[in-house]
């Protein structure tokens, strides 16, 4: 059945549910109705006009919750309470994301009071979600937030361990370690390696309790996050060459689920971190600094392929400008003008997403960066334009790079 046709069904379905709420008379069943009807809405916006289905749903979980209150109906007002959590977490998305996420984790907050210790079930799903909410708020304290949610992560993590199930202990080690790599922007130095280290302690034990064939996007996710996670390690100072190539393989892994049919956004992204670990390690190894530079260009110029501009323009920015410098790179050891062409074409490609107005360090790092190029080309004239704009755009935001910009620029004239 199409998706289409699937929606089409809950709408004749939703019609149906609130002719039944028109003739009902029981108060309990008004409330399964009212249930009914609100998760018909959750489902409906997935597919059309989200927020007024959101608000709809709401509607409806709100009538449940006045009639399960008056009746002490305590699995309603759970339920109830679950739903609203959700549903006030994706309207985060759309509008007020602090506000409705405070009122997601409220929500969530009193489902936990009314489980108690009644379902370890629920009290695992709920705390998982509860810890989602505090990871998503941004509101000055997200530090805090980041190991509350850790701190809830670990107490889901202890009920499931008390129930002896482990279905859900892949996700929720995976969620840990997600939040540890969230996390280390707060740190630096010796705190920032024990951070990384608590992230791929996380991850590896989520490997342990998932596999390619029975869970494999627990099993991508870990192995991307391992990878991002000795990247980051590398990037310390702690063993670099070591740490770079144990990304890749774990990123290699990560690239066997992640397709360009049904993943593009994490296929671009895990090639990106590929090419960038490749382009680290030819920093640091001079004898297969050529080699490592060929991997990092192909990777690095199959993510511009399937980075999208409107939906990931940050990210195609980053994947055009670091594949600008490997290709300088390859044209300073080869001599090979084609490579100055095609960092002429992908500086050319990332300052689209850097205005004057929004942007001005970067555009002019990238102005001059062209210019840099021009003059390898021998074009001084092209090279002058460039340094000339690189110059008037910094003497707005860094006076003393301004003055060297028109150092360069007199050496350049000078060569006229």
């Amino acid at each position: 059945m199409s998706l289409e046709r699937t929606f089409e069904e809950i709408r004749k379905n939703l019609k149906e549910l609130k002719t039944c709420l028109e003739e009902c008379k029981s108060d309990n069943e008004r409330i399964q109705l009212f249930i009914a009807i609100g998760n018909s809405y959750l489902l409906i916006s997935e597919a059309e006009e989200s927020r007024n289905n959101i608000i709809n749903a709401l509607l409806s979980f709100d009538e449940a919750e006045k009639i399960s209150s008056k009746l002490n109906n305590n699995e309603a007002q759970i339920n109830v309470k679950k739903l609203k959590g959700f549903l006030f977490y994706k309207l985060a998305f759309l509008e007020d994301r602090n506000y409705n996420l405070k009122l997601s984790i409220q929500h969530y907050k009193n489902a936990i009071d009314l489980i108690g210790d009644s379902d370890r079930e629920k009290l695992i799903s709920v705390n998982y979600n509860l810890a989602n909410s505090y990871l998503a708020l941004r509101d000055g304290n997200e530090q805090n937030n980041i190991l509350e949610a850790i701190f809830i992560f670990n107490n889901a993590l202890e009920i499931v361990n008390i129930s002896g199930r482990s279905d859900n202990l892949s996700l929720i080690y995976n969620a840990i370690a997600r939040s540890y790599l969230i996390l280390s922007q707060f740190y630096s130095g010796n705190d920032l390696h024990d951070i990384f280290e608590k992230a791929i302690l996380y991850f590896e034990e989520s490997l342990k309790f998932s596999s390619l064939d029975e869970d494999p996007f627990d099993f991508a996710s870990s192995h991307n996050g391992l990878g991002i996670a000795h990247m980051r390690i590398g990037d310390n100072g702690m063993d670099p060459q070591k740490n770079y190539m144990d990304a890749i393989t774990h990123f290699n892994l990560a690239l066997k689920l992640y397709d360009v049919e049904s993943t593009p956004v994490d296929f671009a992204s895990v090639n990106y971190s590929i090419g960038l670990c490749y382009f680290k390690l030819s920093q640091i190894s001079s004898e297969e600094k050529k080699e490592f530079l060929l991997k990092a260009k192909d990777y690095l110029e199959t993510s511009t392929e399937y980075f999208v501009e409107e939906t990931n323009p940050l990210e195609l920015s980053n994947a055009e400008y670091n594949l600008s410098i490997v290709y300088k790179d390859l044209f300073v050891l080869s001599n090979n003008s084609s490579f100055l062409d095609k960092e002429i074409q992908n500086l050319n490609e990332a300052l689209k997403f850097f205005k004057e107005v929004d942007n001005p360090v970067n555009y002019a790092t990238i102005q001059f960066l062209i210019g840099e190029a021009f003059y390898r080309q021998g074009n001084i004239k092209g090279s002058l334009g460039y340094y000339s704009e690189a110059e008037r755009v910094a003497e707005k935001f860094n006076p003393d790079l301004a003055r060297q910009i028109t150092s360069v620029k007199k050496v350049i004239q000078s060569l006229q």
